[in-house]
């Protein structure tokens, strides 16, 4: 054989294992199997631990097969006590303690990572020996919706002691976001709020439709799913406004689960309905503006429970026992980075100055230009100014700048939690100090498109006019990148 057709051939060998190769890459699912949890009972609650290990509660109609336990990402999994109890509800305290709320059964607790249970029911009438939901605030302080009432748990003395509840039962979902606000679903249907503990109650009904689940963002907005899909509020449910755009409700749908990564993206856990052709999990990165399905790989796409593991992978349990798993952290193709503490002056004299570095990892040709970015959110956690209306925004990678803030808000004070990506639907220009929320640049951030997403991301923020002087404290980077092919 000639030089020249050994070389024909190799290359036509290597473009065969290349293309070969890329398209397996292209046809792996977002979904897989994890081991087998040898349960056919339906997978109700799933939460992890400091420890990244994974528990999750099992029911059916009346009964349950107790809590399962994975410490290897959901490859297997183990009984882990409660057998034959319908667990409606786990919680995880600071210490590590896990709660397991039960039907007929109370409250149990292990202090042993699950090894063994201890019932914890005192305080508990008899009649509210089902607890339907758990939830735990910032300082530690357990609460349970049980049949007819709403109790606080004492750790001092093992006791539950009932507060002040809205004159229903069957409280579900019971959730508290990061002011300590409890919020509750009650059977009749109706949503209810307290910002003293349970000590008053207001009523905070979106429609007369039972509440799935509830869910708080990192501005503290409300999601709250119904059987008529999915609503949000900006105002602790003082108003409510539905974000259904994506998902086919039909007469009514399942809305069983909220849960949100580190990059800010939300996921709903959905079981179907009736008319309805939405199933499984749909994500949200614009605040639920929009909703785009993400069910490759689901074989049984009815779900019950969702959540994101410390590793950023995905967990969906269905009504038939088996957990999936996403193949990949929901952030594999994600660099995110905050600074801090900056207290960097933004005068009329000298800018403020700032910038990100993101590196590229590590390998033998230390090479990133083939992932290039396909999307950027900045996130202007805290800039302090006496007047926005002074001030301009740039973003500046690889000799490309853009101005994504100029001159808005006018006499308007300080910029809180202003996040940025051109998939948000309000103009930044529409919105008003200190901006906190959702917004469209004033002009696109896709110029960074396709570029190398590694090295110096650079923010300057520009005083326009004499007379104030202001602090950039805090901002924060997500970008997406497309990974290596």
């Amino acid at each position: 054989m000639s030089e020249i057709n050994f070389t024909k051939s190799l290359l036509i060998i290597i473009t065969v294992i290349l293309v070969s190769s890329y398209s397996q890459l292209l046809s792996q699912n977002f979904w897989q199997l994890t081991g087998n949890t040898s349960t056919s009972f339906g997978i109700r609650p799933i939460v992890t631990n400091a420890n990244g290990d994974i528990f999750l509660g099992t029911s059916s109609d009346i009964y349950g097969d107790g809590i399962f336990r994975s410490i290897d990402g959901g490859n297997s999994w183990t009984q882990s006590g409660l057998s034959n109890l319908y667990i409606w509800d786990i919680v995880i305290d600071t210490s590590g303690n896990i709660f397991a709320g039960t039907r007929s059964e109370g409250v149990w607790r292990s202090t042993d990572n699950g090894d063994s249970w201890t019932e914890v029911n005192t305080g508990f009438i008899p009649q509210d020996n089902t607890i339907n939901s758990l939830a735990i605030n910032s300082n530690g302080e357990i609460y349970a919706g049980a049949t007819n009432a709403i109790y606080v748990f004492s750790d001092s003395g093992d006791i539950w002691t009932p507060i002040n509840s809205p004159n229903y039962n069957g409280f579900h979902p019971l959730e508290i976001n990061a002011d300590g606000d409890l919020f509750v679903g009650v059977a009749g249907g109706r949503l209810f709020r307290s910002i003293d503990k349970g000590l008053t109650w207001t009523e905070i009904t979106i429609t007369i439709a039972l509440t799935g689940a509830i869910a708080f963002n990192e501005l503290g907005h409300v999601f709250a799913g119904n059987l008529l899909g999915i609503y949000r509020s900006t105002d602790k449910g003082d108003t409510w406004t539905q974000i259904n755009n994506g998902i086919n409700v039909g007469s009514f749908i399942a809305v069983n689960a909220f849960t949100i990564n580190s990059a800010k993206t939300m996921f709903v856990g959905l079981g179907g309905g009736f008319g309805s052709t939405s199933k499984g999990v749909f994500y949200s990165i614009n605040n639920g503006d929009n909703w785009n399905e993400l069910n490759d790989g689901l074989t049984n796409n009815t779900l019950s429970s969702l959540t994101v593991g410390l590793d950023d992978y995905l967990y969906a349990g269905n009504a038939q026992g088996q957990v999936y798993k996403s193949t990949n952290s929901t952030t594999a193709n994600s660099l995110i980075q905050k600074l801090s503490d900056l207290n960097l002056v933004i005068s009329d004299a000298n800018p403020a100055i700032s910038t990100i570095n993101f590196s590229p990892p590590s390998a033998p040709n230390k090479s990133s230009s083939i992932q290039g970015i396909s999307s950027v959110q900045i996130i202007i956690d805290e800039v302090t100014h006496q007047r926005t209306g002074d001030l301009t925004f740039t973003l500046e990678h690889l000799g490309v700048s853009q101005t994504i803030i100029f001159e808005v808000g006018g006499d308007g004070q300080n910029f809180i939690s202003t996040i940025l990506a051109d998939n948000n639907t309000t103009p930044v220009a529409n919105g008003s100090a200190p901006f906190t929320g959702y917004f469209k640049p004033d002009n696109p951030l896709n110029v960074f498109d396709s570029a190398d997403p590694y090295g110096d991301w650079t923010l300057t923020v520009t005083d326009n006019y004499s007379g104030n002087d202001g602090i950039l404290s805090s901002w924060s980077l997500i970008i997406t990148h497309d990974g290596a092919t």
